[in-house]
């Protein structure tokens, strides 16, 4: 998610020349340096490859996903305030190597899945949450360890019971979904009727300038970001599949959603 971050600010607003101060020029000259030197010594991190090919860059995704600058850029905050409430049963799609684990209350979670397409990402999001699960108490341990499962699936297709989780979860990855509209539906699906699905996404601008420059520089960017593309419209995707927004906020000009919705009533 940082590195669509760092394009689009770059692209957005040192490409059109909008008014800023000497600092922010600065961190958005630093950051896309960042991304582009990490771009030369993986040049996995430019490939156009699919979902699968994930498991070619697992062991270099933290270092630009997660980390001090993504702290620094408001993204950790972020992860935080969507999983301050989720209890129960949780479904986190898309799961990568488990940089949203660290801020579950695993103290209120019965049941949790995980899921992805990468088995070297899930791999890794298998050895941070033993990390995570060896700070709780032998009881504690015990609870947990026997109700948590990390598997490979695809999203848009799982195999998952309908109406099972009380949250099901997704950050950053619906712009790497090839059908994000069917990734989505399948959330809806597997949602119970009570439950909430919680997003924090890349999306389209709701700025229109910047929106417009999304779109048209989407066949560029997206091989230079890990295949995501950074103009998916997520509220308009829910919107299309009759799932009600009951929470929702713009970060960083409208290019990151976060959000959380129910299912219509039959």
């Amino acid at each position: 998610q940082s590195d669509i971050l760092y394009i689009l600010v770059s692209f957005s607003l040192v490409g059109a020349n909008f008014q800023l101060d000497q600092a922010t020029k600065k961190l958005i000259l630093s950051t896309t340096a960042v991304c582009t030197a990490l771009s030369i010594v993986s040049p996995s991190y430019c490939s156009s490859s699919p979902l699968n090919k994930y498991d070619l860059y697992s062991s270099s995704y933290d270092v630009l996903n997660g980390g001090s600058l993504t702290k620094f850029l408001g993204l950790d905050d972020l992860r935080r305030n969507i999983a301050t409430d989720l209890h129960g049963d949780i479904l986190e799609v898309a799961i990568g190597t488990g940089l949203q684990l660290p801020y579950y209350d695993w103290s209120k979670i019965n049941t949790f899945v995980g899921i992805d397409s990468s088995k070297e990402m899930l791999n890794i999001a298998s050895r941070s949450l033993d990390i995570i699960l060896g700070q709780f108490d032998s009881s504690q341990i015990e609870k947990i360890s026997l109700t948590h499962i990390l598997e490979v699936a695809d999203v848009e297709s799982t195999k998952l019971k309908d109406n099972q989780f009380d949250y099901v979860v997704d950050t950053f990855s619906m712009c790497v979904f090839d059908n994000p509209r069917a990734a989505l539906s399948e959330m809806k699906r597997v949602v119970k009727p009570n439950g909430r699905i919680v997003l924090l996404e890349n999306s389209r601008s709701t700025f229109p300038p910047l929106g417009f420059i999304q779109d048209v520089f989407e066949p560029i960017v997206t091989p230079l970001a890990k295949n995501c593309r950074w103009n998916v419209n997520v509220p308009g995707i829910a919107a299309s599949l009759d799932l009600i927004q009951v929470q929702g906020s713009e970060q960083q000009l409208g290019t990151i959603f976060q959000g959380s919705f129910i299912k219509k009533e039959d």
